[in-house]
């Protein structure tokens, strides 16, 4: 579907993911709330071991997360900046119209590149949850 003109927000959610409505509306209010934070991005978790699921997209300052606590270093539990997230992302839809997957072949991370390029920021929020099982 083409994101229109009277889209507010976009959430992007991988076919395999574990979520619920909370989580959802918790990035949605991070976004209401922080009208600097282009997209927000939650934890996401490997159910049931509890490891970070998605070491692969989510890095900040070019350092992919790691499967167990701390996930990493800088990023601890507020609202922080990243590079890229993976699995997850909630974003406007100014972001959503303006950005996209570029290059194809580097899925969500190239996404989010598009996304900083464009001059948006990507947050993850540590207090929000979702699972691979």
């Amino acid at each position: 579907e083409q994101v229109t003109k009277e889209d507010d927000y976009l959430i992007y959610v991988e076919s395999d993911l574990i979520w619920d409505e909370k989580a959802l509306a918790c990035l949605l209010e991070d976004l209401e709330s922080h009208d600097y934070i282009g997209a927000v991005a939650p934890f996401s978790i490997h159910e049931p071991t509890d490891l970070f699921y998605d070491t692969w997209g989510h890095r900040k300052n070019g350092v992919r997360f790691r499967p167990h606590i701390p996930y990493h270093d800088e990023v601890m539990s507020d609202l922080t900046t990243i590079d890229s997230a993976g699995s997850c992302l909630v974003m406007r839809g100014v972001v959503a119209r303006k950005c996209r997957f570029d290059p194809p072949e580097e899925g969500i991370v190239g996404f989010c590149q598009n996304i900083r390029s464009h001059g948006f920021s990507i947050y993850v929020d540590p207090q929000v949850r979702i699972y691979h099982p």
